[in-house]
């Protein structure tokens, strides 16, 4: 955090923050296998700016700029590569084998199903407000920019389900899913705020305060 008085009329204040954090699950999604869990590694970082100038003690004007992000992966323990166990599932590579159930004695291991997965999103915020002093009025105007970006991708080893051990040793599969694919998708949305505010002092301590606001928000 950094404040700076440039003068008495003038001051900035910069925060900044940021958290990198790994987290791993021994165990996901119903595995009863330990190693078969994820992977999550997680970056997130925090910016704000704000600037106050005073033109006079009637005026005084507050400019502000905010930004966060965050990027977090989910990625399979074991990388393990499907073809080396003749698997044809439609990946192939260190990506993790299929999430396997096998019924008839309850064993679970793969996977885990839904992973790789991941998201990177920001969102980024522009505001000024300018307060205004005149006889018993004490006005405010302001207006907001936002703008928020969602970049997410989802993949997935795929599942295979067994009803006995027989079946599974014969490579017989009751059902299976299969995702090749790592689904990537892009969100975004601005939207733009503005507002006026009056605080009219009738007499004394009596004051009214009376305003409007308007928001749009963007179609994502």
């Amino acid at each position: 955090n950094i404040s700076n008085s440039f003068s008495d009329s003038d001051r900035l204040n910069v925060y900044y923050a940021y958290q990198r954090d790994v987290r791993q699950e021994p165990t996901l999604q119903g595995d009863n296998i330990p190693n078969f869990g994820d992977t999550r590694q997680g970056n997130r970082q925090i910016l704000a700016i704000n600037e106050t100038h005073v033109f006079s003690p009637r005026l005084v004007n507050e400019a502000r700029a905010g930004y966060n992000r965050i990027f977090i992966t989910f990625e399979p323990n074991a990388l393990l590569n499907p073809v080396s166990f003749g698997m044809n599932v439609g990946t192939s590579g260190p990506v993790g084998i299929p999430q396997i159930l096998v019924r008839d004695i309850g064993l679970d291991f793969g996977g885990p199903n839904g992973f790789p997965q991941g998201r990177g999103d920001y969102t980024a915020v522009l505001s000024d407000s300018l307060s205004y002093i005149h006889g018993k009025h004490s006005l405010i105007f302001g207006a907001e920019v936002r703008r928020f970006n969602g970049n997410s991708f989802a993949a997935s080893t795929g599942t295979m389900t067994f009803n006995t051990v027989t079946d599974f040793i014969a490579g017989q599969a009751v059902s299976f899913t299969a995702n090749p694919g790592t689904n990537p998708s892009r969100v975004f949305v601005t939207a733009v705020g503005g507002f006026v505010q009056d605080s009219y002092r009738i007499a004394g301590g009596l004051l009214l305060d009376f305003g409007f606001r308007y928001d749009w928000n963007g179609t994502p």
